[in-house]
């Protein structure tokens, strides 16, 4: 395995940044650790500082602005992006076997979102089980080369930037691996999740999504709420709907 730069984008993420860069440093072992910062206004620097990163500013242009910049930033030919919420497992640097097809452009961990929320988090590992499709920067490596013969990251959007690549990557007939025996875990509360839903559905309209990817699952969703329910946890009678329509008001208001 090739030693990989690692770069985390922050942005006041003091309750979980170190321990999301010790779990980098002792399952990554980065070749370097990169911190793209948005002007945090908690320890969020001084954290990355004490972790040996090194620290670089986005000047608060976005998350989208900041992962491009990371493709200047790097000097390894493939990379890893890693949330600075997300908790990476000891197998993290397996998804480098990916890498020796060409035609890989990414590879990313499975995300279970909610650790140590029940309800959230089964919602997450169902989720997990029955869909073939998990892209996201939250946990993925990928080959910079690559990405900037698609055009890069679209620096404009501050959520969703990942899904937007995905489609310009698939339309190059390039793939992007899911991959189901890495499980990246990412602490986070059951409303905390909504507004990231609502911030999903914002990029997603940006992108050029058309709404009936959002008004067709809110429409169904109280059927799959019941479903949920009975498999997953009772809350999710009411919970999954408002997450459509979280996803929805978001979609609306971009």
């Amino acid at each position: 395995m090739e030693r990989l730069d690692i770069v985390v984008c922050t942005r006041n993420n003091e309750p979980t940044l170190r321990q999301s860069l010790q779990r980098i440093l002792s399952y990554g072992a980065p070749a370097r650790l990169i911190v793209v910062d948005g002007r945090s206004t908690d320890r969020t620097t001084e954290i990355a500082t004490d972790m040996g990163a090194q620290i670089y500013s986005d000047e608060g242009r976005g998350l989208g602005y900041a992962r491009n910049m990371a493709l200047q930033l790097v000097q390894t030919p493939v990379f890893g992006f890693v949330d600075a919420d997300a908790f990476i497992p000891k197998n993290w640097i397996d998804l480098q076997r990916h890498m020796t097809d060409p035609t890989v452009a990414a590879a990313s961990a499975t995300t279970i979102y909610g650790y140590r929320n029940p309800p959230l988090q089964r919602f997450h590992e169902w989720m997990a089980a029955r869909s073939a499709e998990d892209v996201g920067f939250v946990s993925t490596i990928v080959r910079r080369n690559t990405l900037l013969k698609a055009g890069g990251i679209r620096e404009d959007l501050t959520a969703y930037e990942d899904w937007e690549l995905y489609g310009r990557l698939k339309a190059l007939g390039l793939k992007w691996i899911s991959d189901r025996s890495v499980v990246t875990y990412h602490p986070q509360t059951m409303l905390s999740f909504l507004s990231h839903a609502r911030r999903w559905g914002f990029g997603a309209k940006r992108s050029g999504v058309d709404a009936t990817r959002f008004v067709r699952p809110l429409l169904t969703s109280p059927f799959w709420g019941v479903r949920m329910a009975a498999q997953v946890h009772p809350i999710h009678a009411i919970y999954y709907p408002l997450l459509r329509l979280s996803y929805l008001v978001g979609y609306m208001e971009g």
